[in-house]
């Protein structure tokens, strides 16, 4: 019984680390989209600056990253008032 025990233990232990890993792979990637969404930006490849922003956001919500949450609204913001879309670009800017 006390094998089991132990071995039990042990497994959660490793499923505890892995679980606390997650979210800073997942901010990796987030950052890393924010990254190609600001040079896609800066090219002037707005459709695939608002795709990077966009999947940004949506991760960030998922892992409640507020940095990730603020930036990728910010260029979400930039992009539509680049395209004259004032109204949604303040929305988005005071998301972030």
């Amino acid at each position: 019984m006390r094998p089991i025990l132990i071995c039990l233990l042990f497994l959660f232990h490793l499923v505890s680390i892995h679980a606390q890993r997650s979210p800073n792979e997942k901010e990796a990637v987030v950052d890393s989209l924010l990254k190609q969404a600001h040079s896609a930006y800066n090219d002037i490849d707005l459709l695939s600056s608002m795709e990077s922003a966009l999947e940004a956001n949506s991760i960030s919500e998922d892992i409640n990253y507020s940095e990730g949450i603020a930036r990728s609204n910010f260029y979400i913001a930039q992009v539509l008032s680049s395209v004259s879309d004032y109204d949604q670009s303040l929305e988005y800017l005071s998301l972030s």
